[in-house]
């Protein structure tokens, strides 16, 4: 396996993950607006925070791996004598 194919799956997975953490913030936020309970409200709340920080922290994270996949040579094909 290339670098090239190395930071490709990597990128769809980390892409991956980014939808399913908002699909989770969206979830639980979801809860929230159905909690009559504060506590479990500000709980809900504090999970859809940090799953919004670690969707934000991927995207970050997905576009430096993006930029470096730019700047990766390919040398897959180069023949050595």
């Amino acid at each position: 396996m290339t670098n090239q194919q190395t930071v490709t799956i990597a990128i769809a997975t980390l892409q991956r993950l980014d939808e399913n953490l908002r699909g989770m913030e969206s979830v639980l936020l979801s809860q929230a607006a159905e909690s009559a309970d504060q506590k479990t409200l500000d709980g809900i709340l504090k999970q859809a925070a940090a799953a919004n920080e670690a969707s934000e922290d991927l995207k970050q994270q997905l576009k430096q791996l993006q930029h470096h996949t730019r700047t990766i040579p390919m040398y897959g094909n180069l023949i050595v004598h």
